[in-house]
């Protein structure tokens, strides 16, 4: 268990990002966020355990996350409910006040009063597509890396935009690699 140690980041602006889908605008110097399910596997992967304020039960729960991540600090954060209907206990997240909460389209969902009250607390939300696609998955990395951006900006000294990237070209080589397999494999 942790050491109850929360990080604070100096907060967000209170602004809802690519809700329609464009993708076209992040937060940057972001320092904490929640984030649930695969996202948090991001987040702390990319921008180290500093950087998770909070998740989903689902995930901090998850043995094998136990294990891969042995650092206190991912013990330090806090588990947000989700209802039945997939809502996030936005008073919750509006209380632990990180600089952002990440939420994937089609996953979970933030109500019109929820989003009033994040706002209030100037927590920035990021809707990011669902993790359903290898386009969505190197989106997802690219948009926490340069949301938590390099080694300077991060609290755990971790390099984000640089994880992101060494990510998302492992998942080309990746692709490219399996698209030649199957392209041998049809002669």
């Amino acid at each position: 268990d942790g050491d109850g140690t929360v990080y604070r980041g100096n907060g967000g602006d209170g602004k809802v990002y690519n809700e329609d889908g464009s993708y076209d605008e992040l937060p940057e110097g972001v320092q904490t966020v929640v984030a649930f399910g695969e996202c948090a596997n991001m987040v702390v992967s990319f921008a180290g355990e500093h950087a998770l304020m909070g998740a989903d039960a689902t995930f901090l729960d998850n043995d094998f996350i136990k294990k891969a991540y042995k650092a206190k600090d991912i013990a330090n954060a806090k588990k947000i409910s989700i209802d039945s209907d997939k809502q996030i206990d936005a008073d919750k997240v509006a209380k632990l006040g990180p600089d952002a909460v990440l939420v994937m389209n089609n996953s979970y969902k933030i109500s019109a009063a929820g989003l009033d009250k994040l706002k209030n607390a100037n927590v920035d939300v990021v809707y990011l597509p669902a993790m359903n696609s290898a386009k969505h998955i190197k989106h997802i990395a690219k948009a926490i890396g340069k949301m938590f951006g390099d080694a300077s900006s991060t609290l755990s000294g971790d390099d984000a935009s640089a994880a992101a990237k060494e990510y998302t070209d492992w998942h080309d080589r990746s692709e490219e690699h399996t698209s030649e397999l199957q392209s041998r494999s049809d002669l």
